[in-house]
């Protein structure tokens, strides 16, 4: 690094790669897509074959999300995400100074996460960004041509990290929705919050520690190798390459597309949800708290 830079400062108009904002405003819109069910409940209560409401459009528009945005915006967005961390840590006048900013971002990042994650919605991604962002700080130094290198040496750490809490008693798509009914749509705010708080420690946290870090990271580095390679600040010199790349990522993502839905059982929806089922389980996820 140049010790003759200036201190980081925020992007000017002039200096935005528009591909880059295009890019950032597609993953976010497909996040919200994807995230639309989950906030409405539909996910969950699809996945433990209950009774909904799907609309007009019935079981299709869930269909659509999967095959086109689900995954593939998440996937996305971390792939934007390690770039956005590489060019910070291009401009930075030393590599302490570099550093020390990473750090602090991450840190920030946390904290807003852990914030939205107890006052609003336990299954918020900006914490685990936070900590996959710290795992990737210390490759961002890494020559374009050995970044990729980094996958398989953070894939054990991601294990190591998940392990602890893989083989705990996740609760089934049919509890995850009576109790998710009996707190969030019933009670004062404050209960809501203290099974919230309580979901997170026993359930979410663990669930997304498990899951998110083996997902993302590889695509963080992903993102960082697209950035040292010139793919994302000039596309129009990659095209022929971006263009096979295209062809395989299409092809394969068919190929998942038809194995998931082989390995799904459709749900008919229909109307509502008794009113014996959604309180049943009241009295025993109540007292989970107690």
């Amino acid at each position: 690094m140049d010790d003759t830079r200036g201190p980081l400062r925020p992007t000017a108009p002039g200096e935005r790669l528009l591909e880059l904002d295009v890019l950032r405003g597609l993953a976010l819109f497909g996040v919200l897509v994807v995230n639309v069910m989950v906030f409405s409940g539909s996910d969950v209560a699809l996945e433990a074959k209950v009774a909904y409401p799907v609309g007009w459009g019935g079981a299709w528009p869930g269909f659509l999300r999967t095959a086109l945005v689900e995954s593939k915006a998440a996937a996305l967005l971390g792939m934007l995400f390690g770039a956005g961390l590489v060019m910070q840590w291009e401009k930075a006048p030393s590599r302490r100074a570099a550093r020390r900013f990473a750090l602090r971002r991450a840190g920030v990042l946390a904290l807003l996460g852990i914030a939205h994650s107890f006052l609003l919605w336990n299954a918020d991604i900006l914490l685990d960004y936070a900590l996959i962002g710290v795992l990737v700080i210390p490759f961002l130094n890494v020559r374009a041509s050995r970044i990729l290198w980094a996958i398989p040496a953070l894939l054990p750490v991601t294990v190591l990290l998940a392990l602890p809490v893989s083989k705990l008693p996740f609760p089934t798509p049919a509890e995850a929705w009576t109790t998710s009914l009996a707190h969030y749509g019933s009670g004062s705010w404050w209960e809501a919050l203290r099974f919230r708080s309580w979901e997170m420690l026993h359930v979410m946290g663990p669930q997304r520690l498990a899951n998110r870090l083996l997902l993302l990271t590889p695509f963080f580095i992903l993102g960082v190798w697209f950035w040292k390679n010139g793919y994302f600040s000039e596309p129009a010199r990659h095209l022929p390459a971006l263009r096979r790349l295209f062809v395989v990522a299409f092809g394969l993502g068919l190929v998942g597309l038809v194995g998931h839905s082989r390995s799904t059982r459709s749900v008919h929806p229909m109307k509502g949800v008794s009113e014996r089922t959604s309180k049943s389980w009241l009295p025993n996820s109540r007292r989970a708290l107690s």
